[in-house]
């Protein structure tokens, strides 16, 4: 099995035993804004927590799992090589927003979605705007 499924699925069993522990009265399990917290004073609380951890560890070392050693193998791969000339004529574009409070940051490499990137921006400003001075 690929290690990143194994990080997601200690991950989601990790969870899953939190949600448990917090029906059973073992421990208080709750939302503040977005950020879930528990509350506990018994060391069985601990296990899940290390499900988690163990879990984002695996998930962060997975990408590094893939890179192969070519050291056995100098002669480059016909098949990647006919994949390298398939691919080499697409070009993709692409543009977006990153909204900082009602600052946008607009990116891309193709005019077309830049601008379509910058009315949405606008539309999403004016949108902040009405809603802010509406509750006022």
């Amino acid at each position: 099995m690929k290690t990143y499924k194994i990080g997601l699925y200690l991950i989601f069993v990790g969870f899953i035993i939190f949600i448990i522990f917090g029906f059973l009265g073992i421990a208080k399990v709750g939302i503040f804004f977005i950020f879930p917290f528990i509350i506990s004073n018994n060391a069985l609380s601990v296990i899940p927590a290390l499900i988690i951890f163990i879990g984002f560890i695996l998930l962060f070392i997975s990408p590094f799992q893939g890179i192969p050693d070519n050291d056995y193998n100098n002669e480059p791969d016909q098949n990647v090589n006919d994949y390298n000339k398939d691919n080499a004529e697409k070009k993709s574009n692409f543009g977006g927003i990153v909204m900082i409070g009602p600052v946008p940051i607009i990116f891309g490499n193709n005019k077309k979605l830049v601008y379509i990137s910058m009315i949405i921006a606008l539309v999403i400003i004016i949108l902040y705007i009405i809603f802010i001075y509406h509750f006022l």
